[in-house]
């Protein structure tokens, strides 16, 4: 089968490569000029190079390909219009494309984000499918509800499905990295506040497992799925995990006050304006970082295409701090 994957020079991009490489597919990636394929060989693939505002460009890759999956996006911008720019409206020409010169293309997957919704209220109510709240904290999260507008007017002539990840670890992730270089430094664990938070976790490789599996069956088409954790973790859980990957019984745990959190946040992002480079944490994150229920639901992937967590977050981060140290991270 041949699959197309979009934004294959980052994290989640490359480990859907990985994973349909694995499986004998005939991959194709699409790149921007400006981006190099450090964890992917290119013998494996073909690569098109160029612009997503290139129409041209654009019909040539996603002709004669069976699924395409659609990873790329912005994760950080000093702006709306960044976000805007490279979430919705890449989004808008990659379907108007496969509408011109796919339009029998087999499946279509949007990877999203959780950040569409608000928080959870509590922990006995988390996000569902059915219930999310559609009120975005972060710009952000409100260009990924705008670019899964998009998608939605798209869905009676392309068959598609919109996967929504939580927070996404594991191998390759520079997003949580400099979190687990602090801890790997010294004896000290900062908690992001005194409440009980909890958060909802998905390992790359379940992620992009869930994500092959749910294009095997017809059931998930027109469908929106959190593909996501069973259990909710809180930062103690992370740390234990983390102490014991790292061989470091000593880590103290120490709460960190919400305006510590944010000014942090506030200083990150004036930093990076100054230097024309938005940080990865920046005043939004920060927001997010002060939240006490980041969690959602995985009920509706097991019940349509029987998705389930398999690796547990303490084998999890055992195998994404062994990749940190490997490679030199750590």
């Amino acid at each position: 089968m041949n699959v197309l994957i979009t934004g294959s020079g980052g994290f989640v991009g490359s480990h859907l490569v990985d994973e349909y490489v694995r499986r004998g597919h005939n991959v194709s990636v699409v790149i921007r000029n400006e981006t190099t394929l450090r964890w992917i060989d290119s013998n494996k693939v073909s690569i098109y190079k160029g612009s997503y505002n290139d129409t041209t460009f654009l019909q040539n890759a996603i002709k004669n390909q069976d699924i395409i999956i659609h990873s790329a996006g912005v994760l950080a911008s000093s702006d709306y219009v960044g976000f805007y720019e490279g979430n919705v409206e890449v989004t808008n020409n990659l379907l108007e494309a496969v509408l011109q010169v796919n339009p029998t293309v087999k499946r279509f997957v949007h990877i999203s984000s959780l950040a569409v919704s608000l928080p959870s209220p509590s922990i006995e109510q988390p996000t569902t499918e059915e219930n999310s709240t559609q009120e975005p904290l972060t710009k952000y999260g409100k260009s990924k509800l705008e670019a899964e507008k998009v998608v939605h007017t798209f869905m009676d002539k392309i068959p598609i499905t919109i996967v929504r990840p939580p927070a996404i670890y594991g191998p390759r992730d520079e997003a949580i990295y400099d979190y687990f270089r602090l801890l790997s430094k010294g004896f000290i664990a900062p908690i992001m506040g005194f409440d009980n938070k909890r958060m909802s976790l998905i390992h790359v490789n379940d992620l992009v497992r869930g994500i092959y599996e749910l294009c095997q069956t017809e059931k998930t088409i027109s469908q929106t799925y959190y593909l996501t954790s069973k259990e909710f973790y809180s930062w103690l859980d992370i740390i234990r995990a983390t102490k014991k990957a790292l061989n470091k019984p000593f880590l103290v745990p120490i709460p960190l006050p919400h305006f510590i959190i944010l000014l942090n946040g506030y200083v990150s992002t004036f930093i990076g304006n100054i230097r024309k480079k938005p940080p990865v944490f920046d005043r939004e994150k920060a927001k997010n970082f002060t939240q006490r229920h980041w969690i959602c639901s995985h009920k509706k992937a097991v019940n349509d295409f029987q998705f389930e967590q398999q690796i547990s977050l303490q084998e999890g981060i055992q195998q994404t701090m062994d990749w940190y140290k490997n490679n030199g991270w750590l």
